[in-house]
């Protein structure tokens, strides 16, 4: 069977549009089902208990020891831009609502990296090595923030850099 040539353009365009079609649906979906599997993860697990090691020493932290605060933990790597503007809105309203917590959690990166950057930037954080609880959870990438309430309960949690959303996020968790 042979195409007439007339018609070769508009079958091109017809294949490109349906393959766009069907990689936009294929991504959208696979985004979709790595948040629901995160969900499912975080709701299977009391993140109370989970210990945290801090960057700069051998100590740790438990999440529960921050129950009557809010607490973001704030899945982050030096390597992503992304992760940084989020530190710079994070830091924003931590300032605003003093009682927000937010724990730095690096992931995927090398220690001395994340001990400069901490260094350097010197944000009001909690910076503490995050690549277990990461893949634990099952976090899609990152930035990726967990929202915990004040009694120490997952309340909802982001992945990816949308600044507008994440403020609302944490003013309707620290004004609950």
């Amino acid at each position: 069977m042979r195409l007439d040539p007339k018609y070769f353009n508009l079958f091109i365009l017809t294949c490109a549009i349906l393959a766009i079609a069907v990689i936009v649906y294929s991504s959208v979906s696979y985004h979709q089902k790595q948040s629901e599997t995160m969900l499912e993860s975080i709701e299977q697990r009391n993140l109370g208990d989970y210990y945290l090691t801090y960057i700069e020493e051998a100590d740790s932290i438990r999440i529960d020891e921050f129950k009557g605060s809010s607490v973001i933990i704030d899945f982050w790597a030096t390597w992503s831009g992304r992760s940084q503007n989020n530190h710079e809105l994070l830091e924003e309203l931590s300032k605003e609502y003093p009682g927000l917590v937010v724990i730095a959690a690096v992931v995927r990166d090398d220690d001395d990296m994340a001990k400069n950057y901490a260094g350097e930037n010197r944000y009001d954080f909690i910076y503490v090595q995050g690549t277990s609880l990461y893949h634990e959870l099952k976090v899609p990438g990152v930035p990726a923030q967990i929202l915990i309430d004040k009694n120490g309960r997952f309340y909802d949690f982001q992945v990816g850099e949308d600044p507008d959303r994440l403020r609302q996020k944490i003013r309707s968790l620290v004004t609950q």
